[in-house]
């Protein structure tokens, strides 16, 4: 498990004249698309912590209740994984990064519904958590956060009925095209003046596509050539987006409306976003 840290909610509890202790809830927020569209307040109601997730942790596993919602901060991905046989592979199914949100029931209010997915995460770095059950006490009482909620159910249930679609009908060189870009919307930003990269294998992009890792090769070598993409041991680095999205299917572009849509409808206390 990697690092974890509490983020209390007010300036009184921080650190001393030796230096600073845990940020409070409102600071780790603009991590995260979510909790930033929620009200300060709600935040501290939250208890969120700040965690550090290595590549490969599995969060939770199908069958199991998850202890704690994640919400990926930019630059970390987790793959909701159904497997295959019980064994610890299996497919990847929906990526959720910094506008997402991993192991929270359909409005947050269920505190004890079981996974049906495990969830893995992909590319590490920083999140914020929040116990199970202090989501669904604080969701209770809360419209804005059950509709956000409801807003990060929706988006997943959209990413997984657009991957399923495209895997059916699209060809793989535009499916790996698509699926980069996605990728890439889910990482969030990146530092300016820094290409874009996704720290995955081949084989974890095989994975994602449903097909040999020797199938996705091609197709990276063919996208290379073309100059849109520089494999690396590891990673995928993308030098033209704008030439990868005009070599997609453009399922991207159909989940990147839908996912806007959704995630950028606010959540204010006054209304319905």
């Amino acid at each position: 498990m990697g690092e974890v840290r509490v983020l209390l909610p007010r300036d009184e509890e921080r650190g001393g004249d030796d230096g600073p202790g845990p940020r409070g809830a409102a600071d780790v927020a603009p991590g995260s698309r979510l909790l930033a569209a929620l009200p300060e307040g709600m935040r501290a109601a939250l208890g969120i912590e700040e965690v550090s997730l290595v590549r490969d942790q599995v969060l939770f596993e199908p069958g199991a209740v998850p202890s704690h919602v994640h919400f990926p901060h930019p630059g970390t991905l987790v793959s909701l994984v159904i497997p295959e046989d019980g064994e610890g592979g299996g497919i990847d199914t929906v990526a959720v990064g910094s506008d997402g949100a991993v192991g929270a029931a359909a409005d947050g209010t269920e505190a004890r519904l079981e996974a049906l997915a495990r969830a893995v995460v992909r590319i590490p770095g920083r999140a914020a958590r929040v116990a199970a059950g202090r989501l669904a006490a604080v969701a209770e009482a809360s419209p804005p956060l059950r509709r956000l909620l409801a807003r990060n159910a929706e988006a997943l249930l959209s990413s997984a009925l657009v991957a399923l679609a495209c895997n059916e009908r699209h060809e793989v060189l535009p499916r790996l095209a698509a699926r980069i870009t996605v990728l890439l919307d889910r990482l969030g930003p990146v530092e300016p003046g820094r290409p874009p990269a996704l720290s995955l294998t081949q084989d974890m992009l095989a994975r994602m596509l449903g097909v040999r890792r020797t199938t996705t090769a091609e197709a990276l070598a063919t996208l290379a050539a073309a100059g849109l993409v520089r494999p690396r041991r590891g990673a995928v680095e993308v030098l033209d987006r704008e030439g990868l999205e005009g070599a997609s299917c453009g399922c991207q572009a159909i989940l990147r409306r839908r996912l806007t849509r959704l995630l950028d409808g606010g959540t204010g206390e006054g209304g319905a976003p």
